[in-house]
This record gives structure tokens, sequence and C-alpha cells, in this order.
């Protein structure tokens, strides 16, 4: 065989050795930890009502789990809360396709609720749930997101109140409509959009990321859809 090919095979099968070795090294530089709990996800979960209803509709979930050593009773009980979240999400929406379809059964579902880890610190965990449901024949889907906040040292779900002063309803509505006005983006909201966002506070979807308190604005909330699912930034540090 010829010198120059036989390098030029070797050096082939060298340069793919390194390859496979490189791809084949779990990546968890995007996988939010502390100590001794990281979020993983766990895969997915298609549930197919043709054969469990018999309606045309596919339901995915996208489980989560907080993985940890030995024992920590804050992270089963947060692992079992998401469980049960995606459990009811599954019933509500599956009786209330069943529900439409008993009125036309030509009509077709799809739905998604997928979870992510979004920070994980000795303090908060911190998780974003993303959904979406079509109906076939919709003008679009309705896309939105859902935020998780614990406290890691119980597992307990945080509403807004745990973390800030009493009367924080107002500072948040005053810092939403500055970001809006610094902007210029005011023509894009709704007339009287103001007036909507106690409300959507109210609802305490939010999650907390790198000393802010994201607070998360669906679509049609304040905005039309085509803007989007809206976030607004609230700075925090802990123990203020």
């Amino acid at each position: 065989m010829n010198k120059k090919l036989l390098l030029g095979l070797l050096l082939v099968v060298v340069a793919c050795g390194l390859l496979a070795a490189c791809t084949t090294q779990p990546d968890d530089t995007n996988t939010p930890s502390a100590g001794d709990i990281t979020g993983v996800n766990t895969g997915l979960e298609t549930h197919d009502l043709s054969s469990e209803r018999g309606i045309n509709s596919v339901i995915t979930l996208g489980t989560l789990e907080l993985t940890y050593e030995g024992e920590n009773t804050a992270a089963a009980a947060i692992n079992a809360d998401l469980r049960a979240h995606l459990d009811a999400y599954l019933t509500e929406t599956a009786d209330q396709d069943e529900m439409l379809a008993m009125e036309n059964d030509s009509l077709t579902f799809t739905h998604e609720l997928i979870y992510e880890p979004v920070a994980i610190d000795g303090q908060y965990i911190s998780i974003i749930a993303s959904g979406y449901d079509y109906q076939g024949g919709a003008a679009h889907p309705n896309t939105y997101l859902e935020g998780f906040v614990y406290d890691a040292a119980t597992g307990e779900r945080l509403t807004l109140a745990d973390l800030l002063p009493e009367g924080y309803q107002e500072e948040l509505r005053n810092s939403v409509i500055n970001q809006i006005s610094a902007a210029g983006e005011e023509n894009n909201y709704y007339p009287g959009y103001e007036d909507l966002i106690d409300g959507v506070i109210a609802q305490e979807n939010w999650y907390l990321k790198d000393n802010n308190i994201y607070l998360i604005f669906n679509p049609d909330q304040i905005a039309p859809y085509a803007l989007g699912v809206l976030e607004f930034p609230y700075p925090y540090q802990s123990g203020e």
C-alpha cells in the first residue's frame, strides 16, 4: 500500500477516535445544580387519548426530577409536587378535550407541558414549565410559561409574599410599567394594560434566577398574542 495513503488512513482513524471520545462525554454544563441536588430532564411521556378515551388528542409531558445523594426530604417533596402538577394537568386537559369532542368528534387536539430546571442554589430551586395547546383549525396555538419556585431547605413552594415586604404588589406593578415605558413600547400593549398587571401578579407566575424575580406575562394577558410570552425582571437579593 502507498505510504502516503496508509498515513492518511491512520490519521482518519485517530481523528474519528478523538471525535467519538468527545461526543460520548455527557455535557452537564447547562444542568442547574447545587450541592448534591441536580435538576434532570427524565424524558417525555406521550398519552394518546384515541386509545385511552376514543378522542383525537395527544398530550405530551416532559418530566423532570431532582436527583440527590442520600436522603433529602425537601427534594423528594418537590419531585412529588411537580409530578402531581403534571398528573392534574393531564386529567384536566383530557376531560376538557373529551367534553369538546362530544360536541364535535372531528376535533383534534395537541398539548405539551415540558419542565425545565432554571436555577438551583442552596436556598431556592426554580423550575419552568413550557406549555403548548392547539386545537385543529384554530388560528394559532396557545403557548405559555409557568414558574415554580421552591425553598431548597423545606421543599415548600414559595409565593412572592414569602420573599418581598408588604405592599410589594405596587412596587412590582410600577417596575413593569417603567420597563415598558423605558422601552417606548406602550403602544404595543392593550389600552389600559396598567390596570391588568395587578391581576396577573396575583396569579403568582414567576421564577428566580441570577438575583432577579422574573414576572411572567403570558400571551393576551396585557398584550396581543403576537408579542409572545413577556418576562419582566425585578432585582432581588436573598435576605432583603
